[in-house]
């Protein structure tokens, strides 16, 4: 369910939507989850430099997460400002780190990885 709601949260469907839209997005609204989702950008950045970790079913993309490392950094750096952040901005960033067939995980030579994160970032404006 709380991937559906990111979802809804991502394509710009309003939180007073619904009781349920509107508890997560007050969740997703914390400063402390926005740090949460720019710290697990840097984790993502920092083990596209490292060896395939044995054992781990689904890793991000190294190439494509390499490839766009500073844009990656940059919107990681805006989700842990001081400043208010969009909720649609993190439930974006969310619904990239938790969809396991999306372009975080599946390299696509059109850069989808880009593209999301260039979107992600433009929702904090």
């Amino acid at each position: 369910m709380k991937a559906s709601l990111d979802r809804a949260l991502a394509d710009g469907v309003q939180p007073n939507a619904s009781p349920a839209l509107e508890l997560r997005a007050e969740r997703l609204s914390r400063p402390s989850v926005a740090a949460e989702v720019g710290d697990e950008l840097r984790a993502i950045v920092t083990r596209a430099h490292s060896a395939p970790r044995p054992g781990v079913r689904v890793e991000a993309c190294r190439e494509a997460v390499l490839a766009i490392e500073y844009e990656m950094r940059l919107l990681a750096s805006r989700l842990q400002a001081s400043n208010p952040v969009a909720v649609s901005a993190v439930a974006k960033v969310n619904v990239l780190l938790s969809d396991g067939t999306g372009p975080l995980y599946y390299p696509d030579p059109r850069g989808a990885l880009r593209v999301a994160i260039r979107d992600a970032t433009a929702a904090l404006d």
